[in-house]
């Protein structure tokens, strides 16, 4: 998570959220989301979180799985277990080992 920015939204398991979400500082999803993420800081998607849609953010942590179209203007961290099934335009790319990506790879510089 970000250094600066405090978790300001959390999203538990069993949880159902369809449409748009704008955030500030930092989101947690461990829950499901259909529809459109935007934030200029950070998303974390847990290892129960499911994000189904568009992602635009700062910096992006995946532990869980995403589906759809991602923008990160920063970073794109997949962890252990995270699954990112998407094109995805970020500067920065880092997978660990048993993360999982498939999908395009538009690794554009800051601009």
């Amino acid at each position: 998570m970000s250094r600066g920015g405090e978790l300001n939204g959390f999203l538990d398991s069993g949880c159902l959220i369809v449409g748009t979400i704008r955030f500030q500082d930092t989101l947690r999803v461990d829950g499901k989301v259909q529809g459109r993420l935007e934030s200029r800081n950070d998303l974390v998607v847990g290892d129960r979180g499911e994000v189904e849609g568009e992602v635009c953010v700062g910096t992006l942590y995946v532990s869980g799985t995403i589906r759809g179209k991602v923008k990160a203007e920063k970073k794109i961290v997949i962890h252990r277990g995270g699954r990112l099934l998407s094109d995805i335009t970020t500067p920065s790319l880092v997978i660990e080992e048993g993360g999982v990506f498939e999908g395009s790879c538009d690794m554009e510089g800051n601009k």
